[in-house]
């Protein structure tokens, strides 16, 4: 089956899933009840409502609702990429189009298919028959998300499901021969138009957007590049505007995301938007304390694999689970980073040239070669060499016999074997973990029986009680374990506030760290749950900012709090979830670490409905 035909079969199923449930019919219709349509020649109101500083601005590879599942509890507003002529474009027909996936991901094609929208908003622009358009907005509000934004969209549990507002509008269509079956009636020649006055048409356009998201008091502003796809606008100069228009708006947003979802080969659109608010990114970076969002910046511009580089040198010097994660999640940061290896390509004895290879004598396999930069190649790796995608070695790697990566061997002779060589083996295992938790970060997670303070992470979590001193349970276990040090340190500590976490050595522990978070007192009410949810969101946060890549959690509250297990473990890993996907630069692996075998398998089944993407090997 081809991709467009799995498409209409996807979409088909979204429409029957929506027809399915009384609650997405009712929704839908109340949604379509309190659609708006502003036109063009409608002026806009101007809103009221700044914020108290400046909105953080982002670009981000991401799918534009995979990047809006990330502001949960904010009012986000996303921008649909429209035909102007065809209501969701070619989703019926199973085109792959940004407003086409979200057509076959939400409610919002019920939307867009009404009678009203075909006589305001298609039927005008179908007659007119001018590709450039015009500057009419629909707006949507709670539009339903009910499946995965994913190559392959599966639907998601009802819990699982979140509201967005979308403003559909038109990028004026560029290409060659504007009208095709997915967008018909928008004339047969390119339209003409200078760049000067594209720039005017796309300013007006755009700060319609701006205003429209601004006056129904919108916190979160997810955009992209409008019309640099089918339609063919220059990405440079639509970035360039949207940076202008933006400057005016910035105060009524807490955040501006611009998803800019591309393949490893098609990067045009997703660097023209990176560089163009590469200062933006880099005084967010330096707020909010991310390293590794500075290294999204710094890979556009050639920067080495400097966390790679770090977590191989941690793990020469103390080989264990928790520097060996390390090692993986990095490299999936700098995946995402469009980051290369470089392999060595030798001359073989026919005169060819192929990639290094290393043999194991002892265990009968042979490895590809790679280093994270070239200062770091062996001599007796050759004088010749490439930069190639460290996703696309990893897939080359998998697609053949080979059992792993070798990376950064050194040898210790005159030959590249693995005897006395030192360097860092990724087999196969590795690699599918590595590539799994790149494409969905349910797989940056695990979940383990077992005793928390045996746990070889970077840090472990306390489940602890306000005072910080020791108590039963699991409090009691790690401040045994731990020894009378942690004590005289928590001691310093002040106490901690319920929700809150602080941090600690971990001295007789194999791990780092400690984190102490308090967990609420189970009384049954919300508060509850937002109480817990913050336990697992602050030892995250706390973990990052003190370069912690690996944390395992008890079930926090489960114990004498009396908070029930299967529900305390829905709102950690939900929590960790939501986390990991905002933070897709940051290396981090969880293990949530359950004491009996009920506890791990309410894990397990929470784990198994998010991973649904599946490598063959």
């Amino acid at each position: 089956m081809g991709r467009r035909e799995e498409n209409v079969l996807v979409f088909q199923d979204t429409t029957a899933f929506i027809n399915e449930s009384d609650k997405l019919m009712k929704a839908t219709a109340k949604s379509i009840s309190a659609q708006q349509l502003f036109l063009e020649c409608d002026e806009i109101p101007d809103s009221v409502m700044k914020k108290k500083q400046k909105a953080k601005v982002v670009v981000s590879g991401k799918r534009t609702l995979e990047a809006a599942s990330a502001y949960n509890g904010k009012k986000v507003c996303i921008l649909n990429f429209a035909s102007a002529t065809n209501p969701g474009g070619g989703v019926v027909h199973g085109s792959s189009a940004q407003e086409e996936s979200i057509c076959r991901c939400s409610t919002l094609y019920f939307n867009l298919a009404t009678d009203e929208m075909d006589k305001a908003f298609y039927e005008p622009h179908c007659k007119k028959g001018d590709p450039l358009y015009n500057d009419d907005v629909i707006y949507s509000p709670d539009v339903y998300v009910i499946k995965s934004d994913t190559s392959h969209p599966v639907r998601l549990r009802e819990h699982d499901w979140y509201q967005v507002n979308v403003i559909t509008c038109a990028a004026p269509n560029l290409r060659e021969k504007p009208s095709n079956s997915m967008n018909p009636n928008a004339g047969d020649k390119p339209a003409k138009v200078s760049e000067e006055e594209l720039k005017t048409l796309l300013e007006r356009r755009i700060r319609r957007i701006f205003a429209v998201a601004a006056h129904e008091r919108n916190d979160v502003l997810i955009l992209g590049a409008f019309g640099c796809g089918a339609f063919r606008n220059p990405p440079k100069l639509v970035a360039s505007v949207f940076h202008k228009v933006m400057d005016d708006y910035r105060e009524y947003f807490d955040t501006i995301e611009y998803a800019i979802f591309h393949t490893e080969k098609e990067t045009e659109n997703y660097k023209a938007f990176a560089y163009e608010f590469r200062e933006e990114i880099k005084s967010t970076a330096q707020k909010g304390f991310d390293l590794f969002n500075n290294n999204m910046l710094g890979a556009l511009k050639g920067m080495s694999n400097d966390i790679i580089e770090e977590a191989l040198e941690a793990f020469m010097k103390h080989p264990c689970n928790a520097t060996a994660m390390a090692i993986h999640e990095t490299i999936r940061v700098r995946m995402h980073c469009r980051a290369q290896f470089v392999v060595p390509t030798p001359t073989q004895p026919d005169g060819s040239t192929g990639f290094g290879m290393i043999r194991d004598d002892n265990s009968h396999t042979d490895f590809f070669v790679a280093y994270t930069g070239i200062d770091k190649m062996d001599p007796m790796a050759g004088p010749h060499s490439i930069s190639m995608g460290m996703k696309k070695l990893m897939e080359a790697v998998l697609a053949s016999h080979s059992d792993g990566i070798y990376l950064n061997p050194k040898s210790k002779g005159d030959v590249m074997r693995t005897f006395g060589m030192t360097g860092y083996q990724l087999f196969r295992g590795d690699i599918l973990k590595v590539l799994r938790a790149y494409y969905n970060p349910a797989y940056r997670m695990e979940s383990v029986k077992g005793d928390i303070t045996h746990m070889e992470v970077d840090a472990i979590v306390n489940a602890a009680n306000r005072t910080l001193l020791g108590g039963g349970g699991v409090d009691g276990a790690i401040h045994d374990a731990a020894g009378n040090e942690l004590l005289e340190e928590c001691k310093r500590l002040g106490g901690c506030e319920t929700g809150e976490a602080k941090i600690t050595k971990a001295y007789r522990l194999h791990a780092k760290s400690i984190i102490h978070t308090v967990g609420p007192v189970y009384s049954g009410s919300d508060k509850d749950k937002e109480l817990l949810a913050n336990c697992y969101r602050n030892s995250l946060e706390l973990a990052k900012a003190n370069r912690l890549y690996s944390i395992a959690f008890p079930g926090i509250s489960t114990g004498v709090y009396g908070y029930p297990v299967k529900e305390a473990s829905r709102i950690a890993y939900n929590t960790v979830l939501e986390w990991l996907r905002q933070n897709e630069l940051v290396p981090m692996h969880v293990i949530f670490v359950s004491f009996n075998d009920e506890a791990k398998d309410l894990y397990d089944s929470l784990t198994d409905d998010y991973k649904d993407f599946i490598i063959k090997t």
